[in-house]
């Protein structure tokens, strides 16, 4: 009901662009968002400024470490100046925007991020090079995938350990990635819910993996995190087809030792040993052996012959003239 020539709402980036792990936060602003929406479709006066982050430390900026500021820049959002953002709350005055978002775009680290972009954001990515446009999954396969490739099975546990001290020592900020104690829990290495997420995005990027955003507290440590990766990006080989036949041998040998045991304990009780399945020896021996005889055939050289099969089709002479050619005699 006044006279209002300006009503300037300070807004946060948070709502649009900043929003992992700030869900509380990001909410709020979006809510002042659209106040300033509503007022001016009523015909009210209304600026909201979705500012990012300021280099000034004050309020909710004074306990941000060097690492969350280097986590910014990496997304390709460094702070804005008092200048930059003052010239932004004089530009807002001037215009007929319900809500402006000021916030600093680097565009190489921009083009340099691995996850999906916020919306917002998309239109601003400049197009990858050419010669290096391949994507987490293009022809040089994923990150992880190529440094696996060729490995033997003993150097792929430490391999993948190291891959996941070094991407966690990059979303901490730390020059190597030595600073990362394997054992060690992510909450005790300094991470919270928003590194974490950018570790998960990273991870994804590398592994061409579905990662769930609540991976280093599923996985407490990076030790752990690489065993569950090992597991999930390379799992045991399509079993052959000789690998199925001895598990079904097994199989098998496991039935006779039951079957065994079973009639063993028939006869020790005072039983004639025929109960099921004990009493079905002779049929199980005789499929036993013609199993066995068929895979002898199976696997036989191409132009040989089984020795026992020839002597017993054997006749009289065709039996003298064996000894002569085989042992040499007369």
């Amino acid at each position: 009901d006044l006279p209002l020539t300006a009503f300037v709402l300070f807004s946060s980036a948070g709502g649009m662009v900043l929003a992992a792990g700030q869900a509380n936060y990001a909410t709020a602003n979006a809510f002042l968002d659209a106040l300033a929406t509503h007022r001016r479709a009523e015909g009210l006066p209304a600026s909201s400024l979705a500012y990012g982050l300021w280099e000034t430390r004050t309020g909710l900026s004074e306990g941000l470490t060097e690492a969350d500021l280097e986590r910014m820049r990496r997304q390709g959002l460094p702070p804005l100046t008092e200048a930059q953002g003052l010239a932004a709350l004089d530009t807002a005055l001037t215009t007929t925007h319900p809500v402006l978002v000021p916030l600093r775009i680097d565009p190489t680290a921009l083009r340099n991020r691995t996850d999906e972009l916020p919306a917002l954001l998309r239109a601003l990515r400049p197009a990858p090079a050419r010669t290096t446009a391949q994507g987490a999954t293009g022809a040089g396969g994923v990150e992880l995938e190529r440094r696996l490739a060729g490995l033997p099975a003993a150097e792929r546990e430490a391999t993948v350990l190291r891959f996941v001290q070094e991407k966690a020592a990059t979303v901490l900020g730390h020059a190597s990635a030595d600073a990362v104690a394997p054992e060690r829990a992510f909450q005790e290495l300094g991470f919270d819910s928003l590194t974490a997420v950018e570790l998960r995005n990273q991870l994804n990027a590398a592994t061409g993996l579905r990662l769930p955003a609540t991976l280093v507290f599923d996985y407490p440590s990076p030790v752990a995190l690489a065993g569950y990766l090992l597991g999930a990006f390379a799992p045991p080989a399509e079993p052959t087809a000789g690998r199925g036949i001895l598990a079904e041998l097994d199989a098998v040998e496991a039935a006779l030792a039951a079957a065994g045991a079973a009639g063993a304990d028939a006869t020790a009780g005072g039983g004639d040993g025929t109960g099921d399945p004990a009493g079905h020896r002779e049929e199980i021996t005789a499929r036993l052996e013609q199993l066995l005889a068929g895979w002898k055939k199976l696997i036989r050289p191409v132009g040989t012959e089984d020795v026992t099969e020839r002597l017993e089709a054997a006749s009289a002479a065709d039996l003298l003239s064996f000894i002569d050619n085989e042992l040499g005699l007369s």
